[in-house]
């Protein structure tokens, strides 16, 4: 997801480390075009042994919206457990807001 300004993609991205560990969902902010390297310098948040629901890529799921060129909201659900969040990344300022609802389960 490109910035308003075209600077800096926001990426979403899972990781697994193994059989013993579940999925993580990861965020990094990188220039624009650029490939995500390494672990998420934004936000690496995974669903707590279930307590969050998983998306369908394994990770809980994150929603991403840029409200401003220097401005990037990170929703992910109050379940999830989070590491490595930061508040800021390349002169972007980052909001994480825990309150996205369960979008995994499909309506009656």
């Amino acid at each position: 997801m490109t910035a308003p300004d075209g600077r800096h993609d926001a990426v979403l991205f899972e990781r697994s480390c193994g059989a013993t560990t579940g999925f993580s969902s990861q965020v990094s902010i990188v220039r624009r075009g650029a490939k995500a390297d390494g672990a998420g310098n934004v936000l690496i948040a995974d669903d707590d042994h279930g307590k969050a629901p998983a998306a369908a890529w394994g990770g809980p799921d994150i929603d991403l919206g840029w409200t401003a060129a220097d401005q990037l909201v990170v929703r992910h659900h109050p379940s999830a457990r989070l590491f490595d969040t930061h508040a800021s990344v390349a002169g972007v300022t980052i909001l994480h807001v825990g309150d996205l609802e369960d979008r995994t389960s499909t309506p009656d």
